[in-house]
């Protein structure tokens, strides 16, 4: 699945740590998959001319790696302790393969396998299951200061790497500066926006409009500071964003994508 031959898994880098690389058991043309199987959602009936169509499902993406030494050498039963306890894990985890800007989201699934020749030496191949049907961009953080902002705010232009067909919902931090009770950020490029109103004077919210969760460093309920209920969200490529309010903004964002 991939041609270098390092990767990082759970922040410690393969080859640096391990001395172990990924290697292609044999030849022929490297198999990529980058996305999950897609499936139709659609009903049938010996009635109807044709199926209903309801849209499409893609399952997690899975892989399977093959791991050797870099040098060829008896793998030891510590190793093979140390090495498991560093691959399997009851949580999502990134990977991060050396030859692509992208981080998998990951689980080692079914019964990883040690192949060896009678005197220790061999390989180890493992599956891992994804978190979803896609990878994702490394975390982009993006940072403005807006003190005296004016009073018909600040255009500002952000790029969106998601190349899904569905809008993307970043995570925002916004401090308000002493003198401000309110801000909004209008996406004028999809006309999405999120506004809130009559808010505390140096507060920080916190706002994760994938899972439509907002948080105050009041710890007051802000939902009902929520004009129209509305999350911003962003649209593949340039995003042309005007900011009110005099507000120290932050954005974060890790874009899920299909290669």
């Amino acid at each position: 699945m991939f041609f270098n031959t390092n990767f990082t898994f759970a922040g410690d880098n393969s080859i640096q740590v391990y001395g172990l690389q990924l290697v292609h058991m044999g030849g022929g043309m490297i198999e990529q998959t980058f996305s999950g199987k897609t499936k139709i959602e659609e009903e049938t009936s010996s009635k109807w001319n044709k199926p209903i169509f309801y849209g499409v499902s893609r399952d997690p993406l899975t892989f399977s790696v093959t791991l050797a030494k870099e040098e060829p050498s008896e793998w030891t039963f510590e190793e093979r302790m140390k090495i498991a306890r560093w691959l399997v894990r009851d949580e999502y985890r990134d990977f991060r393969p050396g030859d692509f800007p992208i981080i998998l989201k990951v689980i080692a699934v079914g019964q990883p396998k040690f192949y060896n020749n009678g005197m220790g030496e061999g390989y180890l191949e493992i599956q891992f299951r994804c978190d979803s049907s896609n990878v994702y961009t490394p975390e982009v953080v993006d940072t403005l200061n807006l003190v005296n902002n004016p009073f018909g705010g600040y255009t500002h232009v952000f790029n969106s790497s998601s190349n899904l067909r569905k809008p993307y919902y970043p995570e925002l931090e916004i401090t308000l500066h002493p003198g401000e009770t309110h801000f909004s950020i209008e996406n004028l490029s999809n006309g999405s926006k999120i506004q809130l109103t009559e808010l505390n004077e140096e507060e920080t919210i916190y706002i994760d409009g994938n899972n439509k969760v907002i948080l105050s460093s009041t710890g007051l309920n802000r939902v009902p500071n929520l004009i129209n209920l509305e999350f911003l969200n962003l649209t593949y490529g340039n995003n042309n964003l005007l900011i009110k309010g005099d507000i120290i903004y932050n954005m974060r964002a890790q874009f899920p994508i299909i290669l």
